[in-house]
């Protein structure tokens, strides 16, 4: 396995600036078994735990980082993983109201139309999402999804803020006209008692992955996505009727990269808003000796 790009976004560059550790890290890796090799992404992202605006902010620089410009079908091919993995700390606590008796706490991603998680939903990082009702750290005292966050008028506590999401394409076409859904997390580990962390971490059922041919690994890319601003098209292109390598470049330039900057001149004037830093950091290329990735099974 091959450690490849690995780019960093923050909302602000400096740790003094508000913002700092709000952003996340994509990570390309280059897998190889026997004949077979495979590209896999992987994104871990920290997204704002106070305002909508914010919250969007990050998750369209997360975005960013993943769907760039493409000028040719080879471009587009290159940036095509076999699998796109992330792990997220998306702050989406349950929206509270006030009734007479006490309070309704209601699961944010329960509801594809709230502000809350509308824009995650729009441009998805992966298709299947997985959680568990809170990963809060639960407290002795008082139940973290029914008690109001003295911080945050109008939420909880608690909810479900961390996920686990990653490309399905299958499971996108079988879900496609039903409600939103995020399904049990396979791995549910609670932070301990005095322990640092007040986060659960969230581990996803087993990830297979098969090998494909190269018009399928970037029609699931492609599909991927517009499932949330396009799904009908998204249907089309994952059941092979759109399948024309100009017509799937030309989806992808029109409907899926233009959640990011398109250009030099638009990533500046974006970056002196403050929507885009001006410098994403790189690391340098290294090899390791592991044969497989905690998690994903290759087939």
């Amino acid at each position: 396995m091959e450690l490849g790009a690995c780019q960093s976004i923050r909302r602000n560059e400096h740790r003094w600036q508000a913002g700092y550790s709000k952003g996340g890290l994509l990570q390309r890796l280059h897998v190889q078994r026997g004949n077979e090799s495979y590209q896999l992404i992987s994104i871990n992202g920290h997204l704002d735990a106070f305002s909508c605006q914010a919250r969007q902010k990050d998750w369209l620089n997360l975005n960013h980082l993943l769907w760039r410009p493409c000028a040719s079908w080879d471009d587009l091919v290159a940036l095509a993983p076999d699998m796109l993995v992330t792990g997220l700390d998306a702050n989406t606590r349950n929206p509270i109201t006030v009734i007479k008796d006490g309070y309704i706490s209601n699961n944010a991603w329960e509801n594809a139309g709230r502000r809350e998680v509308k824009f995650m939903l729009a441009h998805p990082l992966g298709v299947r999402r997985e959680s568990t009702i809170s990963t809060k750290e639960p407290n002795k005292d008082y139940h973290e999804l029914d008690t109001p966050d003295a911080h945050r008028p109008h939420y909880a506590k608690g909810g479900m803020l961390d996920l686990v999401c990653y490309m399905n394409a299958k499971e996108f076409l079988s879900e496609s006209s039903s409600r939103i859904k995020v399904h049990p997390a396979k791995t549910v580990i609670w932070p301990e008692e005095h322990e640092a962390r007040d986060h659960s971490v969230i581990g996803s059922s087993p990830i297979v992955i098969k090998p494909q041919s190269t018009l399928a690994r970037v029609s699931q890319f492609v599909a991927s996505g517009i499932t949330g601003t396009k799904p009908l098209l998204a249907c089309l292109i994952l059941k092979n009727r759109i399948h024309g390598e100009q017509q799937l470049l030309s989806i992808y330039q029109q409907q899926v990269a233009v959640v990011g900057p398109q250009d030099d001149q638009s990533r500046v004037s974006k970056a002196n808003t403050g929507f885009f830093i001006k410098n994403p950091l790189y690391c340098r290329t290294v090899e390791t000796d592991q044969s497989k990735i905690n998690g994903i099974r290759l087939e």
